[in-house]
């Protein structure tokens, strides 16, 4: 799902390390969420939360001004498990 949104291949997620269960760490970038192991469940939870903005009024999209420097982002990637300690 596209939803307008323009996220950089090698933006830096804020979240790194290993995981509370002591799986493999989180990834630190877009490409690597893009070529791991869990890549289809990174996309949807990323469309997931860009859909959430959305429907919550949170962001608006606006032009930028001339010669202004738009603020980098960062998308925050931690793996998340049930109760019972599954994904």
């Amino acid at each position: 799902m596209d939803l307008g949104f323009n996220v950089p291949e090698e933006e830096f997620f804020a979240g790194m390390g290993a995981t509370s269960r002591g799986q493999e760490r989180d990834p630190r970038t877009m490409r690597e969420a893009r070529r791991g192991e869990y890549a289809e469940q990174w996309e949807k939870a990323l469309n997931d939360e860009l859909e959430a903005f959305r429907a919550n009024d949170v962001v608006e999209e606006v032009p930028l001004p001339p010669h202004a420097k738009p603020l980098r982002t960062k998308i925050v990637a931690n793996t998340k498990y049930t109760r019972d300690g599954t994904l």
